[in-house]
């Protein structure tokens, strides 16, 4: 099925914000991972996308893994268009960044001139932000993304940067040759997170981007909000952790060495010793607290949608947090 994805600089068309935007053909990229309780979430990321979108914005989806009432109500959905993908690749991580890489590639295929990647827990706020990221892209600046843990819930980039064929994940030979120099020149990163892949081949073109940073911790740049971790409540809540009695113990000895040893690593030793899933979702989701508390932070965003986002737009960052996004009631 062939998407038309219309002009900007029609007659009669408002603009939602300057006239930079003229000409822009936007696509937005989301993968979509929900049951019955985060459907209510994603309503108000579709929500706030066509508020604060140009006209004739389309909303290119991945539906992964959804329920027959979830992929019925998504496909319904005004302007979102969901496409075959085919087989994409094994595990959570590189599921959801396969899938992101594919809506891209369609996407501009279809008449794209920008694309930008949310998550399903992710939206503008304010109707000036692609104005803003557009404006601050040129040929040594090619993308926008989100430092520095949560890439592509808020990614954007044109045809140019498209032409070089960029990945979410790096491939083996981009990865090798330019992450021990990226690692070295910027250690805050963190190299695990889907669209590291953009960065390290930005960077070993001798390219820079625009970096969305954390105003408070709910916000990039005062623009995009993002729930970092609630799209995961649903994947964690299915899968128990069934750690051997061995696993156990020395997770107990090595907790205060973990946040030190590689990722990859750990996930060899752990599989070593008998690590045989995530952690229960009572106790953590990623760095992100508990799937409880995540479920507390999306009732309170679904119950009423312009006070949160007030609320979380003047929410101060806390000074010295071990992430970005970390919230003093957390600690």
């Amino acid at each position: 099925m062939s998407i038309s994805i219309p002009k900007l600089d029609t007659p009669g068309v408002e603009n939602p914000g300057p006239e930079t935007l003229t000409g822009v053909r936007l696509a937005v990229l989301v993968v979509y991972h929900f049951d019955d309780f985060l459907q209510g979430l994603v309503a108000v990321h579709l929500d706030h996308l066509r508020r604060y979108t140009p006209p004739g914005t389309v909303i290119f989806g991945a539906a992964i893994r959804l329920a027959r009432a979830q992929h019925n109500w998504l496909s319904a959905q005004p302007d979102v268009h969901l496409p075959e993908l085919g087989t994409l690749p094994h595990g959570y991580r590189e599921e959801h960044n396969g899938a992101l890489d594919r809506l891209a590639k369609i996407a501009f295929h279809e008449g794209a001139t920008h694309v930008a990647t949310m998550h399903q827990d992710s939206f503008p706020v304010r109707a000036d932000w692609l104005a803003r990221l557009t404006t601050d892209l040129d040929a040594i600046t090619p993308f926008a993304v989100a430092e520095r843990r949560a890439y592509n819930c808020c990614m954007v980039w044109d045809e140019s940067w498209q032409a070089h064929g960029p990945t979410m994940l790096p491939g083996d030979a981009l990865r090798d040759q330019a992450m021990p120099k990226l690692m070295a020149e910027r250690p805050d990163l963190d190299f695990s997170d889907g669209g590291i892949g953009h960065l390290l081949l930005a960077h070993s073109l001798g390219l820079g981007w625009r970096a969305l940073r954390h105003t408070a911790p709910d916000i990039l740049d005062g623009r995009i909000l993002h729930l970092t971790g609630s799209s995961r409540i649903a994947h964690a809540e299915r899968i128990p952790r069934r750690d051997t009695n061995l696993a156990t113990k020395l997770r107990s000895l090595a907790r205060p060495m973990l946040p030190h040893i590689p990722k990859r690593l750990r996930k060899s030793l752990g599989r070593a010793v008998g690590v045989h899933s995530v952690q229960t979702p009572e106790v953590s989701i990623g760095r992100d607290g508990s799937a409880q508390d995540k479920r507390d932070q999306v009732s309170r965003l679904v119950a009423d949608p312009d006070a949160y986002v007030a609320q979380a737009l003047c929410e101060p960052l806390l000074p010295g947090a071990r992430w970005a996004n970390q919230r003093a009631s957390q600690t």
